[in-house]
């Protein structure tokens, strides 16, 4: 059984634990954590039934894959230590830090045995979309493993350590983007009469229903024609967006993404 243990148990972190409990309650693989306040390993404890350390290192010398889920500042403050401890040696890791490449994983954690994915926040419901790459040192079953145990929380995606910052600037910070135009939109409705919880009714119906709608029509512009009549009020309201650089500016908010993406690493 493939012992797994996630160090530090944040909110990534607690999306691991909540994804990984069932596979680790049908006895496939078993699943630890750790957090260095006793109030966070009480309250995780209680809610997932899953061993809590309180030693960093003591779960990592437990573990067979240890998934790191640290801010970068803490990874980079305990990497010193990790290494010379040789903490990580014959450890298969799944780094879920930002900004962490995996030449940093080597050089300042001596971690040589790495996997990096990068998660959407969807993997808090289970329905994530992960970019991962690997060291050289990972074998192919090595992958078929740590893919196996990702899908419990979403797709993966393999995906060049270069694009990472990409992925970053789209999938990682797009539900911001999304957000705003959902809030806009909510207020738009009370703007011209419709009661709140009407409106974000109206806009989360949207939203739920564009997945598949996009699918049925294969692409984006497909939809939007589909909606969009001849002088309607559909045409009017795109060409309103349009003359205000609303397309432009949406990628050019991905690009100030990016390039604040590339600066991290």
């Amino acid at each position: 059984m493939i012992k797994i243990g996630i160090l530090g148990a944040g909110r990534v972190g607690e999306a691991f634990l909540k994804g990984l409990k069932p596979l680790h309650e049908e006895g496939k693989i078993f699943v630890a954590a750790s957090h260095r306040r006793l109030e966070r390993r009480e309250e995780l404890g209680r809610k997932y039934s899953l061993k809590i350390f309180s030693s960093n290192d003591e779960l990592v010398q437990s573990s067979d894959i240890v998934v790191i889920t640290l801010k970068p500042d803490q990874f980079r403050s305990l990497a010193e230590s990790m290494k010379r401890k040789a903490l990580f040696k014959d450890k298969t890791v799944i780094s879920v830090m930002a900004g962490i490449t995996l030449n940093e994983l080597y050089e300042k954690g001596g971690i040589e045995r790495a996997f990096r994915i990068m998660p959407t926040l969807g993997v808090i419901n289970q329905n994530g979309l992960m970019a991962m790459c690997a060291s050289s040192l990972i074998q192919p079953q090595d992958w078929m493993d740590v893919e196996s145990i990702l899908s419990a929380l979403g797709d993966v995606v393999r995906l060049e350590e270069d694009k990472f910052a990409a992925f970053t600037a789209l999938g990682g910070s797009g539900p911001a983007y999304v957000a705003l135009l959902m809030e806009s939109l909510v207020d738009s409705g009370v703007t011209i009469g419709l009661s709140r919880s009407i409106s974000k009714k109206i806009v989360e119906h949207l939203f739920e229903s564009l997945v598949g709608l996009v699918e049925i029509y294969e692409h984006p512009v497909h939809l939007k024609e589909a909606v969009m009549s001849p002088n309607g009020t559909t045409a009017q309201g795109l060409l309103y967006l349009e003359s205000t650089g609303v397309k432009g500016n949406i990628i050019q908010a991905v690009i100030k993404a990016y390039q604040r993406a590339r600066e991290m690493e």
